[in-house]
């Protein structure tokens, strides 16, 4: 139940983010206009120093980005950087605004001063192309790169959502309304949906009640049989591959074999976990016993499946408690 409402929520979380996602795009611009471009903005940027009122329109004239061609390959350029410093410029005092179109016209003219070499002629295209691709190597541009073929499908789908919401709308002769805000509404319910559901899976496992843990009585005290017979009918289980019998034996010729040594006071009532209390803790057989004992309740009480390994690593644990 819980995988098919894990795969419910995250297909509906893809599809939201389908919906709710738009990733912006600017003008496509060739060389000579992406620099015509830099040209206007340089002259707007600098006419501020008169006209400061005009950043914010300056501002909201931005695209996201220009998409420039005639390299290598497209490259995006953002325009973040321009909208950050108009969007400071506003609420500077006069001395730092004049600083900051200084600093603004000292980036576009180096800007435009890199595309110089790429409408010049053929013979100095290489080095100015390369003089290019170092300015938009800074920092500004680190996380510009073309798109991948999961944001070229989620472009395709929500283009064919968009085309399908629309006609749906003019169908009805109604204005189809904004379709963006609907997909973030969409994103939250499914997101508030699936956080719903995992708080109540893990509200249950909470609440969950462990199993019961059976007591196994043993008719005599682990110690009235040498822990040497215990470990001969470990092995006898091994060998014919019966492996979780055979961890369960050899957990007892250890328990045994410490019982024989004096480490406590024979009692078949015990548990395993009582055993291992019955050790000091700077016992240093306590480390040993404690992991013979811990494979012996995964694979006895826990169900897990026993395989060789185990046996082998339990055989290593009687080894280092002295059961050689």
């Amino acid at each position: 139940m819980m995988r098919r409402l894990i795969a419910v929520f995250s297909f509906s979380l893809l599809l939201g983010t389908a919906l709710a996602q738009e990733q912006p795009h600017g003008p496509t611009l060739s060389l000579a206009q992406f620099q015509a471009q830099l040209g206007e903005l340089t002259t707007k940027v600098d006419g501020l120093s008169t006209h400061a009122e005009n950043a914010e329109a300056l501002r909201k004239s931005l695209p996201p980005n220009w998409t420039v061609t005639g390299g290598r390959a497209p490259v995006e350029v953002s325009a973040k950087f321009l909208d950050d410093a108009l969007t400071d410029f506003q609420k500077q005092t006069p001395e730092a605004k004049q600083l900051t179109l200084r600093e603004l016209h000292t980036r576009l003219a180096a800007m435009q001063s890199g595309l110089d070499g790429f409408t010049a002629s053929e013979a100095a295209n290489a080095a100015m192309r390369k003089r290019l691709d170092d300015i938009l190597a800074a920092s500004e541009f680190s996380s510009v790169h073309p798109p991948s073929v999961f944001e070229v499908w989620m472009e395709k789908l929500r283009a064919w959502l968009q085309e399908e919401w629309d006609k749906l709308f003019r169908a009805l002769n109604i204005n189809p309304p904004e379709f963006t805000w609907l997909g973030r509404i969409f994103v939250w319910l499914v997101i508030a949906a699936g956080a719903s559901v995992l708080g109540i899976w893990l509200y249950r496992v909470y609440r969950r009640k462990p199993p019961a843990y059976t007591r196994e009585i043993i008719p005599f005290a682990p110690s009235a049989k040498s822990w040497r017979l215990w470990l001969a009918e470990a092995r006898a289980k091994a060998e014919q591959s019966e492996w979780r019998d055979a961890i369960h034996l050899s957990y007892w010729a250890g328990v045994s074999y410490l019982e024989a040594s004096g480490e406590w006071a024979p009692d078949r009532a015990r548990t395993p976990r009582e055993y291992l209390r019955a050790l000091e803790a700077q016992n240093p057989k306590k480390l040993p016993f404690t992991a013979l004992t811990r494979r012996f309740e995964s694979v006895w009480y826990g169900s897990r499946r026993a395989h060789a390994d185990d046996f082998d690593l339990a055989l290593t644990e009687l080894e280092k408690l002295g059961c050689q």
